[in-house]
This record gives C-alpha cells, sequence and structure tokens, in this order.
C-alpha cells in the first residue's frame, strides 16, 4: 500500500498488519493542515478518515479534529487509494 505515490506535500506514516487487519495513517507535511487514516478489517470494507490538524497539545502532539473532514467506505483497496490520493489533492489544492 504505502508503494503508491501521494501528491507533493503528502506522506505515509505508520502502518500496521496484524492478523486481517490493515491500518495506515498518511499526513501532509505543512503544519496544522491534515492527518489521514486508511484502514480495514476482515471481511470489512475500506475506511478512509481524514482530520483537519487543530494544534499541538501540552506534550507537543498534534491535535486533530474529533471528526473526519473528508470521509469514505470502499469495497476495494484500489478505490479507497484513488480516493486518498484525489481528496489529499483537493484538501491542498493540487
Amino acid at each position: 500500500m504505502t508503494d503508491v505515490d501521494l501528491p507533493s506535500g503528502w506522506h505515509w506514516g505508520v502502518g500496521e498488519v496484524t492478523g486481517g487487519s490493515k491500518t495506515y495513517w498518511f499526513y501532509s507535511n505543512l503544519r496544522f493542515h491534515y492527518r489521514g487514516q486508511i484502514y480495514t478489517d476482515p471481511n470489512q470494507p475500506w475506511t478512509v478518515n481524514f482530520y483537519e490538524e487543530t494544534g499541538l497539545t501540552d506534550n507537543g502532539d498534534v491535535k486533530v479534529c474529533e471528526y473526519p473532514c473528508k470521509y469514505g467506505t470502499f469495497e476495494s483497496e484500489e478505490d479507497a487509494l484513488w480516493f486518498v490520493v484525489t481528496t489529499a489533492k483537493e484538501l491542498l489544492n493540487y
């Protein structure tokens, strides 16, 4: 999955695969923009969430909005990745 190129300004972060579950995080490299998550569980659709960054916590971690600003559910990994790439371009106005 992380071999898929993200648009300029976006990067893959931490990913985890356990059993049939897969979770990957991605983020924009501009401070206080967006972070996202793409994940699936066995026999479940792929889910993509984009969260707007809102600042820093007291210990320096990035805070994000409680609810995603963009999201979608997809039957295939290919469709979910298409949504990640096209939404990432849209959010940073590429």
